[in-house]
């Protein structure tokens, strides 16, 4: 079964947002870097990518822009503490199908199941709806 992609340097995020999403039923992979993504996209196309905006080795921007040089379709979610007023329009011009807001831990795990649901079924909208999930909200710095 294809996994969620999710790529960010704080292990507490990752680690929260991780257990959410195996805990609603989704295979998860994760990487703390660029590399580390990279390695994982050449082993198995994920099913939907979060990946932070700034990370040790590079931009989450410039790995959408790879990501989308290959794959046009996959869901590709750029999350980042900034505001979203600094990237967002970049980050759409880019491709992105969605920025979010990492303080919104929720809003994001949310949004994150959405996608694994909506790929799994062979959904292919980008439109987003609610879906009211309730679960374990961690805090981060």
């Amino acid at each position: 079964m294809k996994k969620i992609l999710l790529i960010d340097d704080n292990d507490t995020y990752t680690w929260c947002l991780q257990k959410y999403l195996q805990h609603r039923g989704y295979p998860v992979k994760t990487a703390c870097t660029l590399k580390e993504a990279r390695a994982a996209i050449q082993e198995e196309i994920p099913l939907v990518v979060c990946c932070d905006l700034d990370l040790p080795d590079g931009s989450g921007m410039d790995f959408l822009d790879e990501v989308r040089a290959t794959d046009k379709e996959m869901p590709f979610i750029l999350a980042s503490c900034h505001d979203k007023d600094d990237y967002e329009q970049e980050a759409k011009r880019r491709g992105v199908t969605l920025c979010m807001d990492k303080m919104k831990g929720l809003l994001l795990q949310d949004k994150l199941v959405e996608y694994a649901y909506r790929q799994l079924s062979g959904e292919k909208k980008k439109t987003l709806t609610g879906r009211g999930f309730r679960a374990l909200s961690c805090i981060t710095d």
